[in-house]
């Protein structure tokens, strides 16, 4: 198997917030990327990625405790952001935002203390949704395009907790689905629909949702409307400074 290629600290490109004074460590590298962080004497100031040419393409601050606090931006090989996201003290707060392959954003989501809903895209298109509460699932999460899925599920702070549903490629429900869990237990249709009677968090159990065809949920309209809100404005900005 070859080994990979030696790569030097001084050949890493160092990210704007990350000072000369401090010193970039590689923790370990492979065919792929390198890997190593930030520091200053023993405290980390961030987890960090680079290609093996050197240029970043994951940067992530930490604050003085090791939590993530600042701007986590992720970029393609060409250096372009594709991703960022806004972090205090150990939660998502702030815009996450992706862009498009000229560096446009196309889905701006929103998150409070580290509850929001991750948006997705593959090839232009959303391809993942998921509700999220302190970096663990935390509501519907939902595979495939967001109005007719290849897979749903529903979870509580990292548990599965709901109804999940697989579908084949024509709409038709896999065989063995919907399965019915609580607490992350699987249990029959029956014990289910018992549980739901005392735990509103449970979506009822209803045959008719079966089929796939969803209605777009509002998270992807309200992504959407922001992204086109912020590519006017940031329009705007690059008008006003062309200005003499």
């Amino acid at each position: 198997m070859r080994k990979p290629p030696q790569v030097k600290t001084e050949e890493l490109q160092r990210p704007t917030w990350v000072f000369d004074q401090a010193r970039l460590v590689i923790l370990r590298s492979d065919r792929h990327s390198v890997r190593g962080e930030a520091l200053i004497g023993d405290r980390k100031l961030g987890r960090l990625l680079w290609s093996l040419d050197g240029r970043i393409l994951h940067e992530q601050p930490l604050d003085a405790q090791g939590r993530h606090h600042g701007v986590e931006v992720e970029r393609d090989n060409s250096g372009k952001a594709v991703w960022c996201a806004c972090w205090v003290h150990g939660s998502m707060h702030g815009p996450v935002i992706q862009f498009d392959e000229h560096g446009q954003p196309i889905m701006v989501t929103y998150f409070v203390r580290g509850r929001g809903t991750d948006i997705w895209m593959s090839g232009g298109h959303v391809s993942e949704i998921r509700e999220m509460e302190d970096a663990q699932p935390h509501g519907l999460v939902r595979w495939g395009s967001p109005t007719s899925p290849s897979e749903e599920g529903y979870f509580f702070r990292g548990r599965r907790h709901g109804i999940f549903r697989k579908w084949e490629s024509d709409g038709a429900l896999k065989k063995g689905y919907p399965q019915y869990y609580v607490k992350d237990k699987r249990v029959s249709c029956l014990a289910y629909e018992k549980a739901c009677e005392t735990d509103p968090v449970l979506p009822p159990h209803d045959p008719r949702q079966n089929g796939n065809r969803r209605a777009l949920p509002g998270a992807v309209r309200d992504a959407r409307a922001r992204a086109r809100k912020l590519r006017r404005e940031l329009a705007l900005i690059a008008i006003a400074c062309k200005r003499p």
